[in-house]
């Protein structure tokens, strides 16, 4: 997971490095959109063999849409702040701070559905706050000072957007059933 990230990430700042952020967000949205248009067609044109595999795309009610279009528009707010933030950041800072995405879906977790963290949860937690407080200082001798740094305040928001958008489809698809 780890290694498909990093190279997801490293295609992203070549994408923006020498482009307008938002019409790089727009295609790499259109090119992962095209990926569902086989299972739209599938749905539309045979959905027995398609609910057979188990990739039928159900009718959801307007409501859900609803609820859907509000995770779209926290995760589009996410990944155009993490854009911006790549695109003037070095990478070795934007993708390990991205990395600590999952201390925050986990703090939320406990808070808003009461789940408890394992023994080694609460270790990876540690690592998590640690590195971040690391990165500070060799942020630092990049010439990047972390507390006051417009990009690292983006990085940092768009970050916690994208935990509180897994928090949102835990409770669309546990709570609600979408």
């Amino acid at each position: 997971s780890a290694l498909f990230l990093g190279c997801y990430d490293i295609s992203k700042k070549f994408g923006v490095q020498n482009n307008a952020v938002l019409p790089v967000l727009f295609l790499s949205t259109v090119f992962g959109f095209m990926i569902m248009i086989p299972l739209l067609i599938g749905t539309a044109v045979a959905p027995d063999f398609m609910n057979h595999y188990g990739v039928l795309v159900s009718e959801i009610s307007w409501g859900h849409h609803l609820k859907i279009a509000v995770k779209s528009l926290i995760i589009a707010l996410a990944w155009s702040l993490n854009f911006f933030a790549l695109k003037h950041l070095p990478i070795t800072i934007v993708t390990p701070i991205r990395a600590s995405g999952p201390l925050v879906t986990l703090l939320g977790a406990a808070i808003i559905f009461g789940e408890e963290s394992s023994v080694q949860q609460g270790i990876g937690l540690l690592f998590i706050l640690g590195s971040f407080f690391a990165m500070s200082s060799l942020g630092k001798k990049e010439g990047i000072n972390f507390w006051n740094n417009i990009w690292i305040a983006a990085v940092i928001v768009g970050t916690f957007l994208g935990a509180c958008s897994g928090l949102y489809d835990k409770y669309l698809i546990q709570l609600t059933g979408i």
